[in-house]
């Protein structure tokens, strides 16, 4: 009886395991989203977006600088590797806001998704919002 006991507690928390998988790993695979606060650089007269994307167990994307690292999502809790980026230099207001923007990433602590909208929470409480770049189809 012990033994059965035992066998119907593994298979619900295996089937509970499972369940909870269908989860925001699954949710943002292959996905790219771009943050909604936009850099502006005046004298050039444009805005720059920055990206983030999905895959694979691996965030990417691009600031001034094309950037990517590992993650981990387990619940709503996220946690992002250091960056590995690339090192061209722009101007001042862009580098600084793209060293912020990666600090933020590296300190994420929580992640959610509703609908096309992504939310990254720092660990200082500061809230990043991204919409999800619709895919091009031909």
């Amino acid at each position: 009886m012990m033994k059965k006991i035992l066998m119907f507690v593994v298979m619900v928390m295996t089937l509970m395991a499972c369940g909870s998988k269908t989860d925001l790993n699954e949710m943002l695979a292959g996905k790219t989203f771009t943050l909604d606060e936009k850099v502006v650089l005046e004298e050039q007269g444009e805005e720059v977006s920055f990206t983030l994307a999905f895959e694979d167990g691996r965030v990417s994307g691009r600031a001034l600088n094309n950037f990517n690292a590992n993650y981990e999502i387990e619940g709503d809790k996220i946690e992002i590797s250091p960056m590995a980026t690339t090192l061209m230099a722009g101007p001042e207001i862009l580098m600084q806001r793209e060293a912020e923007y990666l600090m933020d990433l590296t300190n994420a602590k929580t992640i959610s998704l509703e609908g096309n909208k992504l939310t990254i929470t720092t660990e200082e409480e500061k809230v990043l919002t991204f919409t999800q770049v619709e895919e091009v189809t031909e």
